[in-house]
């Protein structure tokens, strides 16, 4: 199989990975869950009660860490799902309405993600000089 991404993408070890809620229109969450691992374009979700059960293309999400000023909406695509338990879907960022809002979006995932790498890669350097 072909690694058809682009971009860097993050693993989150699972007690440190983030939360995520999917949103209706009226901000009722539909499913919850956290990120297993994160990029510019996208992320990788296990959900916490079994696969959502509201069947639709393009899903809202809203991720929030400390890191960043205000949780992120995102409008997001299914790409793939895994039906077994752990359910796990990959989904893939979409542009926002306002061209300015997704370059927005990209910087304040792009900083946090180069953040995540420092921190695994000073965790890894500590462990190795023990």
């Amino acid at each position: 199989m072909e690694n058809r991404r682009r971009d860097y993408r993050h693993p989150f070890a699972a007690p440190h990975r983030l939360r995520v809620a999917f949103l209706a229109a009226d901000d009722t969450v539909l499913a919850e869950g956290d990120i297993a691992n994160l990029s510019v374009s996208g992320m990788a979700v296990v959900f916490r009660h079994g696969p959502p059960q509201v069947a639709q293309e393009r899903w809202l999400a809203r991720l929030g860490h400390p890191f960043w000023p205000a949780p992120l909406l995102v409008p997001c695509s299914l790409v793939h799902a895994q039906p077994a338990e752990p359910y796990q879907a990959g989904f893939r960022f979409l542009p926002m309405a306002n061209p300015t809002a997704t370059e927005e979006r990209e910087r304040l995932l792009w900083s946090f993600l180069l953040e995540q790498q420092r921190q695994s890669r000073r965790g890894q350097q500590t462990r190795h000089a023990s």
